[in-house]
């Protein structure tokens, strides 16, 4: 079964207000983009002057923390809709996707059939969100923590490179744009070997810490604030965003580093529009949807238990099975 964006529920809201909502400003774009670089720069300069100080592991954790909210950079710029330059784009889109280690090619396509296929679980397959999440301690340590994503990507670009297809890649990916994803999987590798290189020849760990590692070691602020309130525990296989993604409000700081993706299920909605309008369009269609969570605390008060059961409801299911 083939779905698409517009099988899915959609709030009613004005087209000029729509359009107005949708349209991208530069402006909003490059202030967010030079902000984040500066405050990555900054925090990877502490990070690396505090080395073999008391501070050396709160520093490399501020550092790995903001690194690894380049996987929101890494998200807007897919959907193309931070500038009005698809050169732009494209550009950075290539850049966050290495910073966040997810191979272009592959990702686009498995991310747009997210939005297709939001925690769908069958025919059609959602690749992008893993349910259950897990049955176990070591296996939820997996996801929460960089783990997943460093031993999982790693996997599939090997393959690719070989030009051994993943399912995702299968499923997701047209197959005349698989040599796109062999040649992207070899790039990654290469570079990674190059900055590996890179650190044995000077004689420091420096790049691999500020570069490859961050995302191992940085990423559990972001897993716990926007990468698993979204869519944990919610519906499967409806056709309704309402039922399968959540919006939790978070301060400043943290809105900044994910780029409003707290407004997630706005943005599942309609994916057309930038980040920067986010909350203008929450304000036009807020009434249409399930209250937001204010908080963090609010959310994770009532998933936890829910996850606990489901959990424990997939073990009963095993065990007379």
């Amino acid at each position: 079964m083939k779905l698409e964006l517009k099988d899915w529920w959609k709030p009613e809201v004005d087209e000029k207000e729509l359009k107005d909502l949708s349209t991208r400003r530069d402006i909003y774009a490059w202030i967010h983009l030079i902000s984040y670089f500066i405050v990555l720069v900054v925090a990877g300069f502490l990070a690396v002057a505090s080395w073999g100080t008391w501070w050396t592991l709160p520093a490399f954790f501020v550092y790995g923390t903001v690194y690894s909210f380049s996987n929101a950079r890494w998200h807007e710029f897919s959907h193309r809709t931070v500038f009005n330059s698809r050169r732009a784009n494209t550009f950075f889109y290539q850049v966050f996707s290495f910073l966040c280690f997810y191979e272009a090619q592959l990702w686009r396509w498995t991310h747009g059939n997210h939005h297709r296929r939001t925690i769908h679980t069958s025919d059609p397959y959602d690749h992008e969100i893993q349910v259950p999440y897990g049955t176990g301690p070591l296996k939820l340590i997996y996801e929460f923590s960089g783990l997943r994503p460093i031993f999982s990507e790693y996997k599939k670009l090997i393959l690719h490179s070989f030009n051994v297809m993943t399912p995702s890649a299968k499923d997701c990916v047209p197959t005349n744009h698989w040599p796109k994803v062999v040649m992207s999987s070899r790039i990654y590798l290469v570079l990674s070997f190059l900055i590996l290189g890179f650190s044995l020849y000077i004689g420091s760990i420096f790049p691999i810490l500020l570069v490859i590692t961050p995302n191992l070691y940085g990423r559990l602020l972001l897993n716990l604030t926007i990468g698993f309130p979204q869519h944990a525990g919610l519906q499967e296989n409806a056709l309704d965003h309402r039922l399968n993604t959540r919006n939790v409000m978070v301060n400043p700081i943290l809105g900044f580093l994910d780029m409003n993706m707290h407004y997630h299920l706005d943005h599942h909605l309609f994916p057309q529009v930038p980040f920067y309008n986010l909350p203008k369009l929450h304000e036009k269609i807020k009434d249409q949807l399930p209250p937001s969570y204010p908080n963090l605390w609010s959310c994770y008060r009532g998933l936890i238990p829910l996850l606990l059961n489901q959990n424990r409801e997939i073990r009963l299911t095993a065990a007379k099975n």
